[in-house]
């Protein structure tokens, strides 16, 4: 699924949203060369030395473990599995801290399901009790709006290319990108699995919603299509692939 919304309308810019001109982009817009994300991966278009260069980048979500439950000689033990798994990597990786609202929806149907039952059963008292405090649950999640870390490894391919080809990319340096990049995800997922981490590997949508929460934090965004997220992240309104 191709979310670049100016493909096929010849070399502009993506606006900003606030009318600002497409040559006088605002500081941010100027760190995001995102040019569409397709194919469960980001792609990236800069210039190095002068010349074009187009990046692909899958994104893994990453579980998070509490270290600090567990015994010196356990975490110990996890540290230095954990540091000689990412030393096997032979590949380039970016490690991505960020936050993101928790959500307490699965949670919180699930209580409630156990408060219909111990009422139906006539465990009524119980039943009030829960239902009273997953309401206030509710209530401080949604005044506090408590954010929790969520982390992310990005696997950036820089696709070469050859002097003759001035920074454009084939169809088939494309795919074989693609290809390397799936090898890549899999050696992640199956290296931190036996760690005991949960790992993910981001769809187009998913990355879309990683690259807006980073740059419009405090906006609000549940009104908003994935091609109108990607719009306001896009520099660039260049056809990346052929």
């Amino acid at each position: 699924m191709n979310l670049n919304p100016f493909a096929g309308k010849g070399k502009t810019q993506a606006g900003n949203g606030n009318g600002a001109s497409p040559s006088k982009l605002p500081p941010t817009q100027q760190h995001i060369p995102v040019s569409a994300v397709q194919d469960n991966v980001a792609i990236i278009r800069m210039r190095i030395n002068k010349m074009p260069v187009t990046t692909i980048a899958a994104v893994m979500q990453i579980g998070a473990v509490d270290i600090t439950r567990m015994s010196l000689s356990e975490r110990g033990a996890f540290i230095a599995r954990y540091t000689e798994t990412m030393r096997g990597w032979r590949f380039a990786r970016q490690i991505i801290i960020g936050r993101q609202r928790q959500d307490l929806e699965e949670f919180l149907f699930r209580e409630r399901e156990y408060a219909a039952q111990w009422q139906k059963e006539g465990d009524r008292n119980r039943a009030e009790l829960l239902t009273a405090l997953l309401g206030f649950m509710e209530q401080v999640t949604m005044l506090a709006n408590p954010l929790v870390a969520v982390y992310y490894i990005v696997l950036p391919y820089m696709i070469p290319t050859t002097a003759t080809q001035k920074g454009s990319v084939t169809q088939g340096q494309y795919q074989e990108g693609l290809q390397i990049l799936s090898d890549r995800a899999r050696i992640v997922h199956q290296s931190l699995t036996q760690l005991g981490l949960g790992v993910i590997r981001l769809n187009d949508d998913a990355i879309i919603e990683m690259l807006y929460a980073f740059y419009h934090p405090n906006m609000p965004a549940l009104w908003l299509t994935p091609r109108e997220k990607i719009a306001s992240l896009l520099v660039t309104g260049e056809t990346p692939l052929p």
